[in-house]
């Protein structure tokens, strides 16, 4: 009996065990996670570390993101083209570009909406003492990140464009009608043919 109790105890532990290694947030260390559609996610980043999202955007697309550290410190969130990117990960290189519009330091918390040009583009969520102006990166952090790219809406601007063509065309025809008419009141009465001098009445013969 006493056995059993053991076994069942440690089993029971077990699965507690596993329960909270699924439940605690996933652990980040410099990975990089292609997004394409929506990602939302909750992960650890360790001190010195960071954790880059990659995504492709067409011509006309735009990418949304929205940070928020649960737990920790202040972070760093840089947005940057792939060549951005690489001078990030390359220790050797002195800077790095990225998009002003899409990056913020010393934050707990950031979202926005960024349209660059065509490419690929990085989403990193920083953690490490990278930029003399940025966060320190000294502890771990917990951040909530949600991020979707956005296509170019061309189903509602075709509908857009025909709801405006059809608008200009009732305009033209009503102002045609409008036309039309003002030139009829303006047309001159005709002219009744002159009447004659009046004719003497006529007389029953033999009168």
């Amino acid at each position: 009996m006493e056995g059993d109790a053991l076994s069942r105890r440690a089993a029971l532990l077990l699965a507690l065990s596993w329960a909270a290694l699924f439940l605690m947030p996933s652990a980040s260390a410099q990975t990089e996670v292609p997004i394409s559609g929506v990602i939302s996610e909750t992960v650890t980043i360790a001190a010195s570390e960071w954790r880059a999202y990659r995504v492709t955007l067409g011509s006309q697309d735009s990418f949304q993101f929205s940070i928020q550290v649960t737990q920790g410190s202040d972070i760093d969130v840089y947005t940057m083209p792939a060549s951005g990117y690489s001078e990030y990960t390359n220790p050797s290189a002195p800077s790095f570009g990225y998009l002003t519009s899409g990056t913020r330091e010393n934050t707990q918390s950031f979202g926005t909406s960024v349209s660059p040009s065509s490419g690929t583009y990085y989403l990193v969520v920083d953690n490490i003492d990278v930029s003399s102006s940025g966060a320190p990166g000294s502890a771990p952090v917990t951040v909530d990140v949600s991020a979707q790219i956005r296509p170019f809406p061309i189903v509602g601007v075709v509908i857009g464009l025909v709801v405006v063509l059809a608008i200009l065309v009732a305009v033209l025809v009503i102002v045609r009608s409008r036309r039309k008419k003002e030139a009829m009141r303006m047309m001159p009465p005709r002219l009744q043919p002159p009447m004659g001098p009046p004719q003497p009445p006529l007389r029953p013969p033999g009168s």
